[in-house]
């Protein structure tokens, strides 16, 4: 029965919220809300009580199985659950012992291997025993044998039955090694010789099941079969096992089985087994769509889908928030580097089996990282360090990759690519225990936060082999300790467990079925530091060595998904839940008042969705499938009274409230710039520069009597006299060098180079070359233009001995040859167009800028050229206006960064990888949060997707055709070959691809930030502008060819969105329309261009991203929909991009606004400034505070206030806040603005309450 009252969505969220009704309750009551109200979007998002709120309750934990508790240590490489027991044995459960809690249970499975074996070679005399152990829940053995199915463990467990009948005694026997020899030489079993081969130790020990069958093994057993409960043994699985673990050796058969002392705990174990399989992760993916792992990109790569996706944007969302306010410094660093770097590490020499193959690029070997901690050295180490600085934080989300057998790959459990919560700390001998202790805190808070708040603790010390001396060791494990004891967790001692470059502790998190998972540890290292040689200054000046502190408290980031997927059985809490809400319409006549509604709640940060098209009761069942948490059923009169009926299992009884709303605050964003803090004037950057020349300069208003600098498409003269001058500077290049080989001369954007076969030139040479180039252009020499046949042209060159211009004629397909001759003293192939003759040039209008290397043919196996560049302008205004382009100069990104600390390329790690610094890393998260927000509110669902796949991949999508150059090599992951992505859109295909979509689903729209990777020659770096590896804001759209317009236009409002929010108002755009050579018909081509055309008429402005129909791709990979007809048809896909790349746009900010950023993007919002030392403990309180807020603030202190404030000022701080005596007493501070005003003195409440309303608003700070 539906129970109905109207009351206000506000209301409706607070129930839901509440602390008292939740995941106790029965799930079929109703109640209606009205949709008129706003929802509060911190309450369903970020609540610390809403999450804590949803913790699964432990009375109904153990209400609903009667045993409890399966620990599972280690990733697990197959599917048994592991370790079981519960711990209140008072309540009449059945209580599992273990191994370590029961020898005589560890001697019932030992003893079952063995009695499996010898029941398998009764049945099958040919097969060979290799090796059996106990496990965790039982035993196995491994065969060399034909493959098993599941009725041979019938047979096997049939004789096992009769083995156990027949009482055999297990009898112990000690011979020498030559006659266990002998022994195993007469039964032919090779397995046990090799085995034999490893054991040092004599006499040899052998254990006989009776007379019948023997084994190698030191023990223990029980003391007859007739010790097993046959009734209490089963033989679960039977799978594939190399022998040694090694896949160069043969294929075994591995059987499982499970032995208990009484058929009561067999019965238990099963019973909890069946309910671990009913909360198996990678069923449970699947039902809910949350992931999967495609054999097309390769096993163990994980692609987050939508819903997945979600929750990994709420997981990392919690940690970098948590992280932030306990004084860490988030970092983003490379994929990849250098091999040496891995040497350094000593990953090379301790880790190499796990690690990828190495990469070649140009003449340097790169390898994939299986870890993140050398590169947060590297970041370390940029800069000289002194003691007051500690300690230092630095944490990352960083993608890791590891080098697993397809065999061990298990669900998101055991995978290939992974993302690592990883934090660093540098800190000194006595601040150990306080940073050990505060990272307990940060991991009780950040895993109650995800339901989990039991936990086994254990520390491990110092092993036999160890880095470091006795009292560094003594001390570091007492911190280690007192930490521990100062929290109150009980922990367990593992002496000798530790690493050995220090000791570390263990978290292992308790699930709700009791089972254990390790996710947390803390790790204290000697080594690396060592290694790396980090060091910092003493109050003495010395130099010292500082303590590094490894610390996870997820683990990774797939792993941990799979435990909570687990945890919950896939109904995630509310505030985690992927989607929060379903609109479910009674009929189609509500679908339009669903939609509306839907848009409301999405509007305010609520995820929902509208559900239509079956009768209302299977749209409820399969909503409850789905686990959605709350359905929001609208029917007739819902729509009349504009309300909305909620179903939900978190209300027991029906609530009225009244009917208020609350005042909603409209965020508008004014287009007056000044107040955005935006610089009132910016300079337009259309494209990324592959070179560090400021670009081509324009003035927007020529009438002001200021030089307009034209560029080569609006002056085809200015295009004659660059291509001139560069025959100019080749001939004087001969003139001067005679040796010198030239090989190709190209304009570009602000004048021309040519390419030169030479010795080094500096540039000196470049003045010397630039005074011939003068005197050719003041002979007035003619430009002469001359065809000839092509063996003419050959044997000309051949007179000259110029090897590169053969080539370069080889290349010319046409037989008649173009030839310019400058006078009669040099000549080149070339096609035009010329000045009529050098007197042409302006010879003060010219300059020689650069020397630099580049490779014939970019091809770093071909031979590195000397590549001359100059600028060349109509008059010497052009030139000097050009090079008095200082604005460009002052504003250079790499200038900015060296005084901000925004990012670094560290070049022991390899050219083009970029490392972004605390500060800037702020930048980024701040620039991802607004794009993941804003495309969530325009319907597209975020995905995550591998960073490496099969090369297969790449053969289908065509980029090994036609884009082999720009991609990395390819890598050897056993017998298959893998490649780093060059872009996402086949990722994002596969995704499309996981189920057969209806016209009904389009448009399907996918968003990612995923990193790609481009082999880009080192000469064409460019600091953020030219890059090895850089993140892509890449979407793509699947839709019907009638929803083109209505997307393309969809697209360009987004942009326009997204643009404006960084302070960009004025673009530039180009429609390109089809080429020769296309795929496609005629129609369609014509549908979409005329589609693209419509969406920028009624647009009429868009910036340099990127919108492409694509026609190719849904070929390559025969992706398909399902029309009304029930015909498969092939869906119009279109690629969108709007940023570009992360890195680039970040170098576009930093330009954009000089460094100046506003508040709302600034890395420090605020600094707090002592007048005195006196005043730094109030200081710190409220920088606490202003934390705790959510403004990203820091304290300054050591010099004199004035220093401060300049310093402040230096690196462009909106906010500073001084504080003295008078603000210490009154409980104030006295703000100074960046953005102008007075001095103001004002209650800290107020400041965080006006820097909050600027931040939220994108405006100036108002004091």
């Amino acid at each position: 029965m539906f129970l109905a009252h109207k009351t206000t969505v506000m209301a409706f969220l607070s129930l839901s919220l509440s602390k008292h009704s939740l995941l106790t309750l029965p799930f079929n009551n109703l109640s209606r809300f009205s949709p008129k109200s706003q929802f509060s979007v911190f309450s369903v998002s970020s609540s610390p009580l809403n999450r804590h709120s949803h913790r699964i309750n432990n009375g109904l934990r153990r209400a609903r199985f009667s045993a409890v508790a399966t620990e599972i240590t280690e990733t697990p490489s197959a599917p048994p659950p592991g370790e079981s027991r519960d711990s209140d044995a008072s309540e009449g459960k059945i209580v599992l012992p273990t191994n370590q809690s029961s020898e005589r249970l560890l001697r019932i499975r030992h003893t079952c291997a063995h009695v499996m074996a010898m029941a398998v070679q009764k049945i099958y005399p040919d097969a060979k025993v290799t090796i059996g152990p106990w496990i965790e829940n039982g035993f196995y053995y491994d065969f060399d044998m034909e493959p098993l199915t599941d009725k041979d463990l019938k047979k096997i467990k049939k004789e096992m039955d009769r083995i156990i009948g027949k009482r055999l005694p297990l009898i112990k026997e000690e011979v020498s090694r030559d006659e266990a020899q002998k022994r195993i030489m007469a039964i032919n079993e090779p397995y046990k010789m090799e085995i034999l081969e490893s054991i040092k130790d004599e006499p040899i020990t052998i254990y006989h099941i009776g007379n019948e069958w023997w084994d190698l093994c030191a023990g223990p057993h029980v003391e007859s079969t007739g010790n097993i409960n046959r009734n209490a043994v089963e033989l679960e699985s039977v799978a594939g096992a190399y022998w040694r673990g090694d896949t160069n050796k043969p294929m075994l058969q591995r059987i499982y089985g499970t032995a208990w002392e009484s058929e009561e705990q067999l019965k238990a174990y099963l019973h909890f087994k069946e309910e671990a399989k009913r909360r198996d992760h990678r069923r449970i993916g699947q039902d809910l769509d949350l992931f999967s792992i495609q054999d097309e990109a390769g096993g163990g790569l994980v692609f987050w889908h939508p819903k997945g996706a979600i929750v990994r944007h709420i997981i990392e969302d919690a940690w970098k928030k948590v992280h932030l306010q306990n004084g860490y410094d988030l970092l983003y660093t490379p994929h990849v580097a250098k091999a040496d770097l891995w040497k350094i590490s000593g990953h090379l020499e301790f880790y190499k089996e796990s690690m990828f193959d190495q990469i070649k690029i140009e003449e340097e070997h790169y390898q994939l990282r299986p870890m993140n901690c050398p590169y947060h050295i590297l970041v370390y180490k940029r800069k000289q360090h002194s003691y007051r600085d500690f300690p230092i934080r630095v944490a990352e989300l960083g993608t890791v990759y590891r080098y697993e057998l397809s065999g061990s790959l298990h669900g998101l459990f055991r995978v290939r690519g992974f993302t690592q919560d990883d934090a660093h700390m540098f800190c000194l001998e006595d601040q150990i225990k306080d940073e050990i202790r505060g990272v307990l805190d940060l991991t009780e808070e950040i895993l109650l936060q995800f339901g989990f708040d039991k936990y086994e603790v254990n520390l491990s010390t110092r092993p036999e082999k160890s880095v470091g001396g006795d009292d560094i060791w003594d001390k570091a494990t007492s911190a280690l300790k007192d930490a521990l004891n100062d929290k109150g967790w009980s922990y367990q001692i593992d002496d000798g467990g530790g690493a050995f470059y220090g000791p570390k502790i263990d978290l292992k998190i308790e699930d709700a079925l009791g089972r254990k998972w390790q996710c947390s540890t803390i790790q204290v290292d000697f080594n690396l530091p060592e290694r790396f040689d980090i060091t910092y200054v003493d109050s003495n000046q010395e130099k010292k060595r500082p303590i590094m502190i490894h610390r996870a408290v997820l683990g990774s980031l797939e792993r941990f998904f799979g435990v909570l997927i687990e945890h919950y059985a896939g109904d995630f809490p509310l505030w985690l839940s992927p989607i929060q809400a379903r609109l479910l319409p009674v009929t189609d006549t509500q679908v339009e008042y669903c939609k509306e509604v839907n848009e409301r709640l999405k509007a305010n940060g609520i995820r929902a969705e509208v559900c239509s098209g079956e009768r209302l009761p299977k749209l409820i069942r399969t909503s409850e499938k789905l686990k959605i948490p709350l359905m929001v059923v609208v029917g007739p009169k819902e729509v009349e009274t504009q309300t909305v009926t909620v179903r939900s299992s978190y209300f027991q009884n029906a609530i009225n409230f009244d009917g208020s709303s609350p005042s909603y605050i409209d965020r508008h964003r004014s287009n007056d710039r000044r107040e955005k803090g935006f610089p009132a004037a910016a300079d337009e950057v259309t494209e990324a520069p592959p070179a560090p020349s400021p670009g081509e300069g324009r003035v927007n208003d020529a009438s002001e009597g200021k030089v307009v600098l034209s560029g080569d498409e609006s002056s085809e003269r200015l295009l004659r006299i660059r291509r001139t001058c560069a025959h100019v500077m080749a001939m004087a290049v001969q003139k001067v060098y005679p040796a010198a080989k030239p090989t190709i001369g190209l304009c570009t954007k602000d004048g021309f180079y040519y390419d030169f076969d030479m010795e080094p030139v500096s540039v000196k040479d470049l003045k010397k070359i630039k005074k011939e180039m003068d005197r050719i252009i003041g002979k007035n020499l003619p430009l002469i233009r001359e065809e000839v046949s092509r063996d003419e042209a050959r044997k000309r060159i051949m007179a000259v001995n110029e090897p590169y211009k053969t080539e370069i004629l080889e290349s010319i397909k046409d037989d008649t040859i173009t030839i310019y001759h400058i006078g009669n003293e040099w000549c080149n192939i070339c096609d035009g167009p010329h000045v009529e003759c050098t007197g042409k040039i302006n010879r003060n209008a010219v300059k020689l800028e650069s020397v630099a290397g580049a490779y014939w043919k970019s091809d770093s196996n071909e031979s590195m050229l000397q590549r001359i560049t100059g600028t060349a302008w109509e008059d010497e205004e052009q030139l000097e206006a050009y090079l008095n382009f200082e604005e460009a100069e002052k504003r250079d990104h790499r200038r900015i960064n060296q005084e901000l600390e925004l990012f670094s390329i560290e070049e022991e790690a390899g050219g083009g990888l970029v490392y972004w610094l605390p500060k800037g890393s702020i930048v980024r998260r701040i620039i991802e949060d607004a794009w993941k927000k804003i495309h969530l509110h325009n319907g597209y669902d975020l995905l995550y997707t591998p960073h490496i796949a099969k090369a297969y991949l790449w053969e289908t999508s065509g980029h090994l055709d036609f884009y082999k150059e720009s991609m990395y090599d390819q890598i050897k992951v056993e017998e298959e070959k893998y490649q780093l992505r060059p872009m996402n859109c086949p990722c994002h295909i596969l995704v499309y691809k996981r189920k057969q979509h209806s016209y009904r689903d389009l448009p399907i729209r996918f968003a990612e930030l995923g990193t790609v990777y481009r082999y880009e020659l080192s000469g064409s770096l460019h600091a953020l502008f030219r890059v090895r590896g850089f993140t892509q804001d890449d979407a793509h759209i699947f839709c019907l060819e009638d929803q083109i317009k209505d997307e393309i236009r969809g697209v360009l409002d987004l942009t326009e969105e997204i643009l404006l929010q960084f302070g960009f108002d004025k673009y530039e755009v180009n429609l390109s329309t089809r080429p020769e050579k296309s795929v496609g018909g005629d129609e369609i081509w014509d549908k979409a261009t005329s589609a693209l055309k419509d969406a920028l008429n009624d647009k009429r402005k868009w910036q340099c991203s990127t919108i492409q129909v694509d026609f190719n791709l849904p070929e390559r990979f025969d992706i398909t929909y399902v029309n009304s007809n029930q015909e498969k048809k092939r869906p119009i896909m279109i690629h969108r991009a709007i940023l570009g790349s992360l890195e680039r746009f970040f170098g576009v900010l930093i330009e954009h606004y000089a460094g100046n950023f506003p508040l709302w993007l600034s890395p420090i919002q605020a600094r707090v400034l002592p007048v005195t030392d006196k005043q730094i403990d109030y200081c710190n309180e409220v920088t606490k505070k202003l934390r705790a807020n959510d403004i990203r603030a820091e304290v300054c202190s050591g010099m004199r206030l004035d220093k401060l404030v300049k310093l402040s000022e230096n690196l462009k701080i909106p906010l500073m806040t001084v504080v003295g005596p008078k603000e210490v007493e009154t409980k104030t501070v006295t703000v100074r603005s960046r953005f102008g005003g007075e001095l103001k003195i004002m209650a800290v409440d107020e400041f965080i309450s006006k820097t909050k309303l600027a931040t939220e608003n994108r405006s100036s700070f108002e004091p």
